[in-house]
């Protein structure tokens, strides 16, 4: 997963957990609040009640004219009753008529003068327990009740708003925290093109235009591919010395070999020739395959290829369906060393053409084809070791796959033998970083 997918989504978790806790703790916030003001309200509907409220022979009785206007309403949503100390109905306003109203199971509250607040599905409601001055005997509950529904709709309609704000504010804080990654994570993108330049040769080195706390990494990097690059001509350098250190006296002993009494001895020869082999052999395995090397055209060298086989091999012809642009990790001589064994393979053994293939899937793929007598399947494996040979009309030495095969295990691609459409063997490579 790509590390600002990582960050976005860490940062989407966090922003759900604080944004939902937040939300919760708002909702029951408000949700309090809606309470306290219902609480607040019917407060105020009982202190005007008892303002207003006179002795009577029968004990208490309210004016004609109530306070709240609401309690004179039917069916407003308000409503009050009185109640004495056994829990009957000794007085209800005008605005419970035919409103069913549930029975209180404690009338009076725990103490004199206190308030109680309750809360149903349906309604809110208030109980006060008074002792009347002048009937200090009786005790009595003014109970107000206050239809729930339209706080309700006052909470949803909050929790509509507060779900639509939370959400909005997290779009906008989504999408500034995807400028800001963009943002920063800009030096680490043009760090991974700078390498991706120098994979294909347009730079040298990552440079110095970076942020700090990218700035040492760009160069140790530099140190690393200088360091590299160095070993690397080293490595060359002592392996083309002792190539010549070694061909060149057995250069000496062949010219001596021909011209000595011994020329016609079929040992000295023979072990002459085993050398050649083994030197070439040798040298043939020691590759290292640069780490953050070159990339090289595919095209120049099957060009230069295909012009020293056609004067080897005239009245051949040779197709390559390669694009201009096409380049594989490899070093040209490598590639050249590759192609130049397959390619002489190929136009020996064909009838009347090679061709030369490209695919891609998930890696890129080339095939070398002719229309020669092919491989059969259960010679195929064996073809690839090295000094075994399937065709044993022509010359060779029986290197020229093997050696393939080892430039290809060296950067970490693979070599295969199938059948080609032509009718003859088709050598498929499969490169792994092109």
């Amino acid at each position: 997963m790509r590390l600002q997918t990582r960050l976005t989504l860490t940062s989407l978790a966090v922003l759900g957990v604080f944004l939902t806790v937040s939300g919760i703790m708002l909702t029951q916030a408000f949700n309090a609040n809606i309470r306290a003001s219902a609480d607040a309200q019917m407060r105020l509907v009982v202190y005007g009640l008892l303002g207003s409220a006179v002795a009577s022979d029968s004990g208490i009785s309210f004016p004609a004219s109530l306070p709240e206007p609401r309690l004179h309403q039917r069916g407003s949503g308000l409503y009050a009753r009185l109640l004495d100390r056994s829990g009957q109905v000794v007085w209800r306003s005008p605005s419970s008529s035919g409103t069913r109203l549930d029975e209180v199971a404690q009338t009076l509250p725990a103490a004199s003068g206190s308030f109680v607040f309750k809360e149903t599905a349906a309604r809110f409601e208030l109980l006060y327990g008074f002792i009347w001055e002048s009937d200090v005997d009786r005790g009595y509950t003014l109970h107000v009740l206050s239809d729930a529904e339209p706080f309700r709709m006052r909470e949803v309609a909050f929790r509509d708003t507060l779900v639509a704000g939370l959400g909005l504010s997290a779009a906008i804080f989504l999408g500034i925290q995807f400028l800001v990654l963009v943002q920063a994570l800009a030096p680490i993108r043009r760090m991974s093109e700078a390498i991706g330049e120098i994979e294909s040769g347009q730079r040298e080195g990552l440079g110095e235009d970076y942020p700090p706390e990218l700035l040492g990494l760009a160069s140790r990097l530099d140190a690393y591919i200088i360091h590299e690059r160095e070993m690397q001509r080293r490595y060359k350098s002592a392996v083309d010395d002792l190539a010549h250190s070694l061909k060149t006296p057995l250069s000496v002993l062949s010219a001596e070999f021909e011209s000595s009494p011994l020329a016609g001895s079929t040992a000295v020869q023979s072990a002459l020739t085993q050398m050649r082999h083994l030197i070439r052999d040798r040298l043939s395995r020691v590759r290292v395959r640069p780490v953050l090397g070159r990339r090289c055209r595919v095209t120049p060298v099957l060009d230069r290829l295909a012009s020293v086989m056609d004067r080897l091999y005239p009245g051949k012809a040779f197709t390559r369906d390669v694009e201009a642009g096409l380049a594989v990790a490899m070093t040209e001589s490598d590639l050249m060393e590759l192609f130049g064994s397959l390619m002489e393979n190929a136009f020996r053994l064909a009838r009347s053409q090679v061709v030369i293939t490209t695919g891609r899937g998930e890696k890129l793929e080339l095939g070398v084809h002719d229309d020669g007598p092919g491989i059969a399947a259960s010679e195929r494996q064996k073809v690839l070791s090295r000094g075994t040979r399937a065709d044993t009309v022509h010359g060779g030495e029986g290197l020229g796959l093997a050696i393939a095969v080892d430039i290809m295990s060296s950067y970490g691609g693979a070599l295969a033998i199938g059948e080609s459409h032509l009718g003859g063997a088709a050598i498929r490579l499969s490169f792994a970083d092109s």
